[in-house]
């Protein structure tokens, strides 16, 4: 039987002014830069973090230019079984012994503790600035949030509920030199025997003669600083050179960590790359997690060790950053983890995913947990995101038939916005023929990605759409503002057709069948026959068609290359990148 906290709410701390967010054992943050990830993980510190708390004027919500006047955490603590599910009552060591009875309250005979960290300027204070935690009566969900009526006049200090903290610029080599790093706190601890420190040191003292007598520098140097004695002036002085250690008090102050390879020499890691410095950097947190664990275990009290990690995947290979997760799910405790990470958010159970998205200023969290199943969530594991685990991190997702529009669309979007779409966050998405709609949808939309539809005009697919989007509750396509359909009952090839833009298929054509041409007699041939295809028989089209999973970048390179520069993006493209752009505020 453990503990967990499920619920967190902020109030007025830097870019968030209002928000709530539900954690499980293992929570992963996925979302654009600056959409509050690494704000909520600094709130977490501030309610719960070891050691001195550093606040400035800038941590207070700015609205319409004025500072807040405080900052609010609230914090539920509830109690689980083994298998993590939650259960009525909190049990030993946590009750009795951390948590009193009067800290502890019940909704629909559940019982939990939820405490509010109130944070104020007060001159009075040293840094400037007062911090409070106080038991609350209930779980804050008024209207006018946070509600200061509910608060007791009990204080909450949770000593055995820490939260570790580690940012993306860890470094394991500034951990070894750091005697109050996670690894400079663990080496702090190492303890011996009485008897085997003495015959340890008797051992490190003969090993320090042989070194110095083994070396003539070493030795030459030795009797050269003997002479400090006669400067200093006091009988009995002596020097000694220490090439290692004395005490064992000193060992983990000359630690240093080696790697070797296969039947390579070990190296220290001072020779290796910022990726396998920072790995081993988490692993150190790993290691002193896990101690402190075994001691509370040896000692029979409680532990909860929350762990705020930000961007763990930082300078690691994507095949490394898919192992980093296993390693960070076995490790102890509750973890929260930011990522930026397509590898390892694919990774990651779509349940523990948290996706913050902001708009107009305010930071709006996504949950996949509450539309799914389990068996629907393990689809959409299997069927989306192992493959597309970027979309986590869009701005806005752009539905489409299959392949070809899924090629095109970035083509042309990078001539109209003239930057790459993904530096804007646009992800466009085939759904295999239409088929699969409705579950994008509904991913977008518990995720708050804006999500728009470009699709083929042709009366089955459109139906196909508009039955899915009537399951869900949506207008369908011809009242539905996000969805651009091909008009006239067309696909993409012959609405490009319809369009004129014949002379560029034909030349998407002809750079897809040259590929395989072994001579430039063949290529005029093959030139030739292309040329002479009629767009108006339909053999213009029947040809595209035969290599279509090849050409479609082809015939947008060729569209944004012609003459015309008005007719650089088909008119019914253009008008899905209008709407995109001014809904997103994308200029």
């Amino acid at each position: 039987m453990g503990i967990l906290i499920d619920r967190v709410k902020i109030a007025n701390f830097r870019a968030i002014k209002n928000l709530e967010l539900s954690l499980d054992q293992f929570t992963v943050l996925v979302g654009a830069n600056n959409s509050g990830k690494t704000t909520f993980l600094r709130a977490l510190h501030l309610a719960l973090g070891e050691g001195r708390k550093f606040i400035s004027k800038e941590d207070f919500h700015i609205e319409n230019g004025k500072f807040a006047d405080e900052i609010i955490i609230d914090i539920r603590i509830v109690s689980i079984n083994d298998k993590g599910k939650r259960v009525e009552n909190f049990v030993e060591p946590w009750f009795p012994g951390v948590f009193t009875e009067d800290q502890i309250f019940a909704e629909e005979s559940y019982q939990y503790i939820s405490f509010r960290t109130r944070i104020k300027e007060n001159n009075h204070k040293s840094g400037g600035y007062s911090i409070d935690r106080i038991i609350l009566k209930q779980w804050d969900n008024s209207t006018e949030y946070p509600n200061a009526k509910l608060e007791t006049d009990k204080g909450a200090s949770f000593e055995s509920i820490p939260l570790y903290f580690i940012d993306a610029q860890r470094d394991v080599l500034q951990d070894i030199r750091d005697k109050n790093s996670f690894l400079g706190r663990l080496t702090s601890k190492i303890q011996f025997d009485p008897k085997k420190v003495k015959e340890i040191e008797t051992l490190l003292d003969n090993l320090n003669n042989e070194i110095i007598c083994g070396s003539e520098i070493l030795k030459h140097l030795a009797q050269r600083l003997s002479e400090l004695g006669d400067i200093i002036g006091s009988q009995g002085t002596s020097v000694e050179i220490t090439p290692v250690h004395k005490k064992i008090r000193d060992i983990g102050k000359g630690l240093n960590i080696h790697l070797r390879e296969q039947e390579t020499e070990s190296l220290p890691l001072d020779y290796h790359g910022i990726g396998t410095r920072s790995w081993a950097s988490l692993l150190t947190l790993k290691a002193f997690i896990s101690w402190n664990a075994q001691e509370s275990l040896r000692e029979e009290e409680a532990f909860h060790p929350l762990l705020a990690l930000e961007e763990p995947e930082s300078h690691l290979h994507p095949n490394a950053q898919r192992h980093l997760i296993s390693q960070l799910i076995q490790m102890e405790g509750q973890k929260i983890v930011s990522t930026h990470s397509p590898f390892i958010a694919a990774t990651c159970p779509l349940a523990s995913v948290r996706h913050f998205y902001k708009t107009n200023n305010e930071t709006k969290i996504g949950t996949l947990n509450e539309s799914f199943n389990p068996l629907e969530l393990k689809k959409m594991e299997r069927e989306i995101l192992n493959s597309r685990g970027e979309i986590l991190f869009a701005k806005c997702i752009v539905l489409c038939e299959g392949i070809t529009e899924e090629q095109m669309l970035p083509i042309f979007a990078k001539e109209y916005f003239k930057r790459n779409p993904f530096e804007l966050g646009i992800c466009f998405v085939g759904t295999g023929s239409g088929t699969n709609y409705k579950n994008f949808i509904i991913f977008c939309r518990s995720l708050n990605i804006p999500w728009f539809i470009f699709g083929d005009g042709e009366t089955n697919i459109v139906q196909r759409l508009n039955n899915q989007l009537t399951e869900l509750d949506l207008q369908t396509s011809d009242k539905n503002k996000n969805i651009i359909l091909l008009p006239n009952d067309t696909n993409i090839e012959k609405y490009l057709i319809d369009q004129e833009y014949i002379a560029e298929l034909k030349n998407a054509l002809f750079q897809v069948k040259k590929l395989n041409c072994v001579n430039e007699q063949y290529l005029k041939t093959i030139k030739n026959e292309i040329e002479s295809y009629n767009h108006n028989n339909g053999i213009l089209a029947k040809k595209i068609k035969e290599v279509k999973a090849q050409i479609a970048p082809y015939i947008a390179e060729s569209i944004i290359n012609c003459n015309d520069k008005e007719r650089r993006i088909p008119n019914k493209i253009r008008q899905l990148f209008d709407l995109i752009s001014e809904q997103l505020s994308m200029k």
